[in-house]
């Protein structure tokens, strides 16, 4: 599992390696009011983009039909706190 923790709020990416869906967490100590998540390839392009409410803490993503490899995730918070990291699909 991959987790950052900044200003109060810890982001945790799950399982890594993923096979068939992704579990993406979100914890703040401070309530939030959107969240934004965006996925690239390692060409840089936009693999999955979407945002949420605070009200879904997590967010489930098929990824059975990814390529098998490396991606980077980048999640906002409110649009002000930045989280990263990245994620491998296998088969």
């Amino acid at each position: 599992a991959s987790e950052n923790n900044v200003n109060h709020c810890s982001v945790n990416v799950a399982p890594v390696p993923a096979r068939e869906n992704i579990q993406i967490s979100i914890a703040c100590i401070d309530e939030i009011n959107k969240a934004q998540i965006k996925i690239t390839n390692v060409t840089g392009n936009v693999i999955y983009t979407n945002n949420w409410s605070a009200s879904l803490s997590q967010l489930h993503l098929p990824v059975e039909n990814w390529k098998p490899g490396i991606y980077f995730y980048q999640v906002w918070i409110d649009e002000k706190y930045m989280y990263h990291g990245k994620l491998e699909v296998v088969r």
